[in-house]
């Protein structure tokens, strides 16, 4: 009876642990969201209260150096904030000439009325510009915690101010002559500066504006080479930026050009005269801005000095002097004369030149060519010279204008050989290239006669080149309208005549063609030489506009959590040209064809595409959706809970994931309770027993 009466207890007492169990599962799954922000903040605060304090730093607000190497031009504006209540900010200025300001910040508390909340403000201490001298400023900011004492935080900075430039540059120099230098050799000028506050960080030397030398430090020289001429300018520069005002030396002519001398005689090149010969002799200074001017000039027949000139002082850069030669030749022998000229830089020229005298009057013809000729082909010019008495000088000199407009001088390179006969001299030359030619034949004799023959012809192989056609190729414009002129489009040295066709139709110019399709351009040229050019192009006129088009959302729809967001332009060759999203113009490549967006963040999203096309036409596309929140775990139990019965296979399988943690809690704790009640049933049995 007693072990019936025991097996009767212990299934009530296991009965009522279940159904306890159940209980205690029901509360949990009904309380879990309801409980959840609750618990999790209880827990936050058990966790913070281990943890150690921190403190937020002092901060000096100093702009960067407005100028070099760490230094200021101008006194910056220097801030001091606090913002740490608990700790106690300490600061220690001290100028460049040794004045301190020291304080200190603290943080003041306050209580808001009926909360247990403090509301913190910032100190600031702004360091007053007129305390900051020009040189190194010492600032030194530390923190203490309020009730300890203790050094929480430590700085220095050094602010180095130099308003002042520096001292404009000194020149000094080897020699002078009358407040200018003029030499012929290179020499050196010494320059040299000072600053009291930063130290000259370097000088730079100028002529004319441009930089000639860069002197590290407060002195040194620059070495001044010829040519040259002017004043040398020079400023220094601290090693704050601070600029010095302007310096200028004095005028300096450095120059070892000789000057220029050119010996012609009267009616003759070779220098036989039929009586008493006259020689122009030209003297000039070098054809640049620095020189320092003729001072004498010497001229010799024979080694006998027969004029003199003298100059004053860059007063003369150019002369001309006659003289009549009255002396003959002795034995066959040239009369010499010989030139001396000097400048007052010590440069010096001699010249000389040989006078004959004899007499009579060349003859120029020339084969294979004529005046004005025009051809396509290969040229082969023969020119004589003949005389009735002794040529002296032949020559030709070939000028060539190319078709694209340059004048060249081809005398050089054609390497000309004269052939003499009898009586006579040829010269065989070859034209090959294109272009206008000009040559002018020369013949001299030993008397004093000068034979001067020219011709000009046009070599022209070249069909003209036909402009601006192949830039239709392939493009695609809204219209067609060809507005080129003759001399725009048609590109030949000598006349030619044109025609335009567009698909195959004469056409002119100026008239508009706007029906789409594709068209065929044709332009023919001939030039007076009977070359023959022309040129193609295939382009297509295209004015509708291209076709915007977007795929993931609906205009006027609602998306919950996320959306994925396509948008193209249909036309092949188009491109997105302007992509706005609620007003804010989207980075895009300069070629995107397609782009995608995802939508996380929940609002209103309105969107605008523009595109074009290869012609330039235009399109515009608008669409307008929006993006909600998507509901929490909490959130669908209680929604569960409040539609039991009515839910649909989605909510079925949120409420799944929802039950089973609870689920697993509560087997859990039956399976602990269970345990514990048949140790306690055990042990009372032992008793029994």
């Amino acid at each position: 009876m007693k072990g019936e009466k025991r097996m009767k207890n212990r299934k009530k007492g296991f009965i009522g642990i279940v159904i306890l169990g159940m209980l205690i599962t029901f509360l949990l799954c009904t309380g879990l969201s309801y409980d959840e922000n609750q618990k999790g903040g209880e827990e936050k605060k058990e966790e913070t209260t281990g943890e150690e304090k921190s403190y937020e730093n002092p901060q000096i607000l100093c702009p960067e150096p407005d100028g070099e190497n760490g230094w200021f031009q101008t006194k910056p504006q220097i801030q001091i904030i606090h913002t740490e209540r608990q700790a106690i900010v300490w600061y220690e200025l001290k100028s460049a000439s040794g004045k301190t300001i020291e304080g200190q910040l603290k943080i003041e508390k306050t209580e808001e009325e009926g909360s247990v909340e403090e509301t913190e403000k910032e100190e600031m201490f702004v360091v007053p510009k007129e305390f900051l001298e020009e040189g190194e400023n010492l600032i030194s900011v530390w923190m203490t915690e309020t009730e300890t004492k203790e050094e929480l935080y430590r700085e220095e900075i050094t602010v180095k101010i130099d308003e002042t430039m520096p001292a404009p540059p000194v020149f000094s120099y080897p020699f002078t002559d009358d407040g200018t230098i003029c030499v012929n050799t290179e020499f050196e000028i010494e320059v040299k500066s000072e600053d009291a506050v930063s130290g000259i960080s370097e000088i730079v030397v100028l002529h004319n504006e441009m930089e000639i030398g860069r002197i590290q430090g407060g002195e040194g020289s620059v070495t001044i080479s010829p040519p040259f001429y002017g004043a040398v300018d020079a400023y220094a520069v601290d090693r704050a930026g601070n600029r010095s005002e302007g310096s200028r030396s004095a005028e300096v002519l450095c120059e070892n050009e000789a000057p220029l001398l050119w010996i012609t005689t009267a009616d003759t090149q070779n220098g036989w005269y039929a009586e008493a010969a006259e020689v122009a002799v030209q003297i000039q200074e070098p054809a640049y801005e620095g020189y320092s001017g003729l001072k004498r000039v010497c001229c010799y027949v024979n080694d006998r000095i027969v004029t003199v000139k003298e100059y004053e002082r860059e007063q003369v850069t150019q002369d001309n002097i006659f003289l009549r030669i009255e002396e003959n030749s002795v034995s066959g022998e040239p009369v010499q004369i010989a030139i001396e000229a000097e400048d007052y830089a010590g440069n010096k020229t001699v010249q000389s030149q040989e006078l004959y005298i004899d007499g009579q009057i060349p003859v120029i013809e020339a084969e294979g060519i004529y005046q004005s000729m025009i051809t396509a082909e290969t040229k082969t010019a023969v020119f004589t010279v003949g005389d009735e008495n002794i040529l002296e000088n032949c020559n030709i000199e070939v000028w060539r204008t190319s078709p694209a407009g340059d004048r060249l001088e081809e005398t050089d390179k054609r390497n000309i050989i004269w052939e003499e006969t009898e009586g006579e001299r040829k010269a065989r030359l070859v034209f090959e290239e294109e272009g206008k030619y000009d040559c002018v034949v020369t013949a001299s004799d030993k008397a004093r006669h000068i034979s001067t023959a020219e011709y000009t012809f046009i070599i022209d192989k070249t069909s003209p080149i036909i402009r601006y056609v192949s830039h239709m190729e392939g493009v695609y414009i809204p219209y067609f309208e060809w507005n080129y002129g003759a001399e725009e489009m048609i590109q030949d040295f000598i006349g030619y005549t044109y025609q335009i066709y567009l698909d195959g139709v004469p056409y002119f110019a100026g008239k508009r063609v706007i029906d789409e399709g594709v068209r065929i351009l044709q332009v023919t040229a001939e030039d007076e030489a009977g070359n023959e050019a022309d040129a193609y192009a295939v382009f297509t006129i295209d004015h509708t506009a291209p076709e915007i088009c977007w795929r993931g959302v609906e205009d006027g729809a609602n998306y919950e959590g996320e959306a994925d967001f396509s948008i193209w332009v249909e036309e092949e060759g188009g491109r997105l040209h302007r992509l706005e999203i609620n007003g804010e113009k989207q980075n895009i490549s300069a070629d995107s064809r397609i782009v995608r967006y995802e939508f996380c963040e929940p609002g209103a999203y309105y969107v605008t595409a523009e595109a074009e096309d290869l012609a330039g036409n235009k399109s515009r596309a608008e669409i307008q959706f929006s993006i909600v929140e998507q509901m929490s775990a909490a959130e669908h139990i209680e929604k569960v809970f409040s539609n039991k019965g009515r839910g649909t296979e989605e909510r079925e399988r949120k409420d799944e994931i929802v039950w089973i943690p609870a689920i697993l809690f509560a087997g859990v704790l039956l399976a602990s309770v269970g345990r514990l009640c048949y140790r306690k049933k055990r042990r009372h049995r032992k008793k029994e027993l």
